[in-house]
């Protein structure tokens, strides 16, 4: 009877341990979701606006909120085939500025730009681009260029040219043809301290000048050039260029 009953315990475990082994190496068998991000960042260069906060889904993402000419940290977001609406409001009253869509791929970057639009009302809106934040080469830092000066007229577009402290300009560009809501790629630029050089488009006639930007090896920057070139430069809604580091 002993020897039975110890068969019936073995055929028992055997076929515990088989249909366990079997379930382990099902390929049908559902695994653990690991969850993918991109990530996001919200520039703030719409003149006449004090500051403004960014909400992602209905969510407010900043701690600090964003002041006209600065800029939100990358804040991360789930990747995949959700619309993840984008919207700046208003800091001190919440109200709605623009909203956005956004599809966000793995590991990349997006940043989106509030700014005067040149309609008749001056409307607020946002301007997005994706990030390439391969690394420059040795001894370069790379820099792009986001034109969103509203009043420069919609046939001419901007030239943007890095030349060295107290320099003039010349017919060498940087960034050329530069049209309003549109931007340029990065390009690299040798390490060091220049004075940026806002030109229209195929001249030498400067809309304005950004004095000692340094850009460090290894660095990545955006120029956003805003504002209104119709103001003083001493305006606080005056034409400028922010100066933006990408990592």
């Amino acid at each position: 009877m002993k020897t039975i009953k110890i068969s019936k315990l073995l055929t028992t475990l055997l076929f515990i341990a088989s249909a366990f082994l079997m379930s382990s190496c099902d390929p049908d068998a559902t695994e653990p979701t690991v969850k993918e991000y991109g990530k996001v960042m919200l520039i703030h260069a719409a003149a006449g606006v004090s500051a403004i906060d960014l909400f992602i889904d209905g969510v407010k993402k900043n701690t600090a909120t964003i002041a006209y000419k600065s800029n939100s940290t990358y804040q991360q977001v789930e990747a995949g085939t959700l619309n993840h609406q984008i919207i700046p409001k208003y800091s001190a009253t919440g109200v709605k500025l623009d909203s956005v869509g956004l599809r966000v791929n793995k590991d990349v970057g997006y940043s989106y730009y509030s700014y005067v639009d040149n309609d008749a009302n001056k409307t607020v809106r946002v301007f997005a681009s994706t990030e390439n934040l391969a690394a420059p080469a040795a001894g370069k830092a790379k820099v792009r260029l986001v034109h969103l000066i509203p009043d420069v007229p919609a046939n001419i577009a901007i030239d943007v040219e890095a030349v060295a402290p107290g320099g003039i300009a010349s017919s060498r560009n940087d960034f050329t043809n530069v049209t309003f809501k549109s931007l340029k790629d990065f390009v690299e630029i040798t390490k060091g301290t220049y004075d940026i050089k806002i030109k229209q488009t195929g001249t030498t006639n400067i809309l304005l000048t950004i004095e000692n930007v340094t850009l460090t090896e290894g660095k990545i920057y955006t120029f956003v050039a805003h504002g209104f070139a119709s103001k003083l430069n001493t305006d606080p809604a005056g034409p400028t260029v922010t100066v933006v580091a990408n990592n």
